[in-house]
């Protein structure tokens, strides 16, 4: 067996390497292949038995020739085999990372094949989306039952609405997201308190903030050059309205401006990209807060930023039924997915 270089396989989402390790911990990060040959094997490290209760471990999805296979990573060390052929084979191959970024890492510490084996990077996409988002955009629970507890094994990235509308439009994706995670306020259980412990601009600066935190090393900024959005798709404000803004309408401007404010950081990065403002699927209270959502989209349509646009979720329908713990369902997902593609191709590629 030879041990492949990373630079022959194409890497979808953010990553950063260190001592040797390409660490991919996003939602939906992965490393795809054109293979020739008889076997692909990889070694894999992740935290989740360190760090993690067992209902929270790294679970990955390997495709071969479309073809897929969830592996739960149960030990910190894992060898994998990828393919194993009797005669050479061509086969496309990807290995992605169905759970979430909080939830275990995942690091590719090395890459071995077959001796005559050729590989070569998948190709690129030309269209490109990153997406910001709390649960609801990591797919948390969207496999489970609404009776059940969470766990990762419910949770698939890959069938998220994203990773939906990203396949429909065929295009590349790049997940920024954390259960929990709000703009102005994350998740809390205190009325009227602003929860600021983690808030998404923690994140969205960096390869993988938590992951460089876990291995107790400087955080690595994300080279923006790397991965340049055609749209970028802002779902945040669930966990700030959970029990942040519920408090009042002085709190829902203030998570609306800042709303407002991020467009215009994201902007700034990448000035060409649509930036798509969303929330939801919705309930009561993230109604209240789309309303402030699109007067301030309006007034910035008016001032001449014809770069930015609303996407209104709605609320899931009874027949799609709920995932795990009050989420979205993978029903719900798909009709998200259809959403977001419909307004992707009419606001952006149908204008290209």
């Amino acid at each position: 067996m030879k041990s492949v270089s990373f630079d022959s396989f194409l890497w979808h989402g953010r990553n950063f390497d260190h001592e040797g390790i390409r660490w991919a911990n996003n939602t939906c990060c992965a490393f795809s292949c054109h293979f020739f040959g008889r076997r692909l094997e990889a070694d894999i490290l992740t935290n989740g038995p360190e760090k993690m209760t067992p209902d929270m471990q790294c679970y990955l999805l390997l495709t071969v020739n479309g073809e897929s296979f969830p592996i739960k990573l149960e030990q910190t060390e894992t060898h994998l085999v990828l393919a194993d052929f009797e005669i050479p084979t061509e086969a496309e191959i990807t290995l992605l990372k169905r759970t979430e970024q909080q939830y275990a890492s995942f690091g590719v510490k090395e890459i071995f094949a077959d001796e005559d084996a050729v590989i070569t990077p998948t190709e690129e996409k030309s269209r490109k989306l990153l997406i910001l988002g709390d649960s609801l955009t990591c797919g948390y629970g969207n496999a489970g039952a609404p009776s059940d507890p969470f766990d990762t094994k419910q949770e698939y990235g890959e069938m998220s609405y994203g990773k939906l509308a990203a396949d429909e439009l065929d295009a590349e994706i790049q997940f920024v997201s954390r259960s929990g995670i709000g703009l102005y306020s994350s998740y809390t259980e205190i009325p009227n308190h602003r929860e600021t412990s983690i808030l998404i601009r923690d994140l969205l600066p960096y390869a993988d903030a938590i992951g460089c935190e876990d291995l107790g090393i400087d955080k690595v900024l994300w080279d923006k050059s790397r991965y340049t959005p055609d749209a970028i798709i802002i779902n945040l404000g669930t966990n700030d309205g959970i029990l942040y803004t519920s408090g009042g309408e002085e709190q829902r401007w203030n998570y609306a401006k800042d709303y407002m404010k991020l467009v215009e950081e994201l902007h700034e990065d990448y000035p060409d990209a649509e930036v798509v403002v969303t929330i939801g699927p919705i309930n009561p209270e993230t109604t209240r807060l789309f309303s402030k959502l699109l007067y301030l989209v309006e007034e910035r349509r008016l001032n001449g930023d014809d770069k930015v646009s609303c996407c209104l979720f709605p609320f899931a329908t009874h027949e799609e039924g709920m995932g795990a713990v009050g989420h979205a369902s993978l029903a719900t997902d798909k009709s998200m997915a259809k959403h977001l593609a419909a307004h992707l191709k009419l606001r952006v590629f149908d204008r290209k």
